[in-house]
């Protein structure tokens, strides 16, 4: 466990080191992306009353080390504070709300009531898993091009993972174990389609699933734009995760991969943005459609039995489940039940009776519609953004990296509807289209910047680009 626990300290040190040699946008991107797909899960570093420094906030703060250090400029002309940095500080604010609104204690369940300091727990908990890897992906990807960078780190980084990925759906989830000690999850959960579903450095099979729909996405955006990643070309990148995808054993994932990929290779950044769009609604929606009786659950599972009658079994058990957890929450709409069990449905004595796997669900019952929209909106606003100032940008292959990355936050933000959240760099990601769309476009003095080249945007040479690195 000492491994683990030193581990999970290397960005602190590597993200400064990083931000000392690359560009602010490549050395946030390799921080972020390695800390999701190398370090340990299910521990972190306790620290009273507040959540613990773990894999999911620890990366950020070195990346605010490192630009604070070697980028502040950038920093300091993100204007931040304003458009959904907005959400960060009622997120906040409806934390502590939430605990004011439950101070009362669930007798026969057995549950304390709230006090204000779970309010605040409960706020820099939702701050750093959601606000603080937006705000540093919004504040250092300032360009379109700059997205470049990110999509250019997780394809090739998802190439190199896959050597290990492949080797757990030979011989099981094994390699966290092997490395730092521990199963970060019961093994039997992996065992799907005859075979395991490997895990690595997740915690879950469906997250490295996941990211490995993103990461084909961003290949296939990258191809389709016509540019490589550190000279692998990113057509035969994409055929290749995308197969890797498939022997990942992950329903859902592969059919996100299935529906998303071809948009991207065959349909323009137009369209591209439009489905991101629509998904991006579609996410918000979804609490109120699902109170609605014109919700078709019974032809989604009537769907889902023709793929596969385990995973139908499985979705409506999830739909059973949900529908208790909506109607508890209903009861306290606004601000939610907040943590320590309350918006659980419990027996007598404490005991649970149902069963969260949605983030959504989990999300509105803690804090509430107005929790609920800060924590997607988040994810939300700078999909629909991206869309509106698509116009905007110049060049069709810089169009073409944003509507990419905005599909790659939409999908993110709709597998939270069924599972949960099994990493956040899906609000970094998010940051950095917001940040990428919306800084005004940089005019150099001495050089006009370029198009974008063949192996990668041109850079601009201006003196405050320079002095931002």
């Amino acid at each position: 466990m000492f491994l683990a626990y030193a581990a999970l300290l290397t960005p602190l040190v590597v993200a400064p080191l990083l931000f000392s040699r690359l560009r602010p946008a490549l050395a946030a991107s390799v921080t972020a992306v390695a800390s999701v797909l190398l370090l340990p899960e299910n521990i972190g570093f306790d620290t009273a009353g507040l959540p613990p420094l773990s894999k999911y906030n620890l990366p950020f703060l070195g990346i605010v080390l490192g630009a604070l250090l070697f980028a502040r400029g950038r920093l300091m002309s993100a204007r931040l504070g304003r458009g959904p940095d907005l959400l960060i500080g009622v997120l906040m604010l409806a934390s502590l709300a939430t605990a004011l609104a439950n101070a009362d204690p669930l007798v026969e369940q057995g549950v304390a009531g709230l006090e204000l300091h779970d309010g605040v727990s409960l706020g820099i908990t939702r701050v750093l898993l959601a606000g603080l890897p937006f705000v540093v992906g919004r504040a250092l990807f300032r360009q379109p091009r700059d997205l470049y960078d990110l999509l250019a780190v997780i394809s090739v980084a998802a190439l190199l993972y896959t050597p290990l990925v492949l080797i757990e759906m030979r011989l099981s989830p094994q390699i966290h174990r092997l490395v730092y000690g521990y199963h970060p999850e019961w093994i039997g959960f992996s065992y799907r389609w005859g075979g395991y579903r490997p895990n690595v450095f997740f915690r879950s099979g469906l997250g490295l699933a996941i990211f490995m729909v993103l990461a084909t996405i961003a290949s296939t955006t990258l191809a389709r734009a016509r540019l490589r990643a550190f000279r692998v070309p990113m057509a035969i990148s994409s055929a290749y995760l995308g197969a890797v995808l498939v022997l990942a054993r992950s329903t859902a994932a592969v059919i996100y991969g299935a529906i998303l990929v071809p948009i991207v290779a065959v349909l323009g950044h137009r369209w591209m943005s439009r489905v991101a769009v629509l998904m991006a609604i579609a996410v918000i929606a979804y609490p109120f459609w699902r109170l609605s009786p014109l919700f078709p659950e019974e032809p989604i599972l009537s769907a889902m039995s023709t793929i596969s009658e385990e995973r139908a079994q499985s979705l409506e058990f999830r739909f059973d489940n949900e529908a208790q957890l909506l109607a508890r929450a209903l009861e306290r709409p606004v601000f939610g039940w907040g943590p320590k069990m309350r918006w659980m449905v419990l027996e007598r004595g404490g005991e649970e009776h149902s069963t969260a796997d949605g983030y959504w669900i989990i999300t509105v019952g803690i804090s509430g519609l107005v929790g609920f929209g800060c924590v997607f909106g988040l994810l939300v606003w700078p999909v629909v953004r991206s869309w509106a100032r698509l116009r905007r940008i110049r060049g069709v292959q810089q169009k073409t990296l944003v509507a990419g990355l905005s599909l790659m936050v939409a999908i993110s933000a709709l597998d939270m509807i069924p599972n949960g959240i099994f990493t956040n760099i899906s609000y970094f990601l998010a940051g950095g289209l917001y940040g990428a769309t919306t800084a005004p476009p940089r005019r150099s003095p001495r050089k006009r910047s370029g198009p974008v080249g063949r192996h990668g945007p041109a850079r601009d040479t201006s003196p405050d680009r320079v002095e931002s690195r």
